[in-house]
C-alpha cells in the first residue's frame, strides 16, 4: 500500500493511495468537497502514478460519481466494464465501473 496526502502549497487537500486487492492494484483518492471542480484530484493522480509503479494500477467509481469519471478520463483512464456491490455507507447496491490507463 501507498499512501500520500494532497498539499496545495497552503496545506492538506486531500488523500491519494493505492492498495491490492484480488490482484489487482488499485487507486484511491479523496478531496475536500471544498475544493472539488479545481484539478486537484486530476493532478495528483498523474504525480502519484510516477510514484506508483506497478501497472496496472485500476480504478473503481460509482456510477453515481460523474466528477471521479471525468478526473480519470483526463488523466487517460478508459471504462472497461463494471460490476454491481454493496455500499455499507449508502446501504443498498452501487455500480461501480471499473477503469485502467490507456497509456
Amino acid at each position: 500500500m501507498i499512501l500520500r496526502a494532497i498539499d496545495d502549497g497552503n496545506g492538506l487537500v486531500g488523500t491519494i493511495g493505492s492498495f491490492t486487492i484480488d490482484g489487482d492494484r488499485e487507486v484511491t483518492y479523496w478531496i475536500d468537497p471544498a475544493r472539488w471542480g479545481e484539478g486537484l484530484a486530476c493532478a495528483a493522480l498523474l504525480v502519484f502514478l510516477t510514484v506508483a509503479t506497478i501497472r496496472p494500477v485500476l480504478a473503481r467509481v460509482a456510477e453515481h460519481t460523474f466528477g471521479s469519471a471525468r478526473v480519470l478520463a483526463r488523466a487517460g483512464y478508459v471504462d472497461i466494464g463494471s460490476e454491481t456491490s454493496h455500499a455499507d455507507g449508502l446501504g443498498r447496491d452501487v455500480v461501480e465501473h471499473i477503469y485502467r490507463r490507456a497509456h
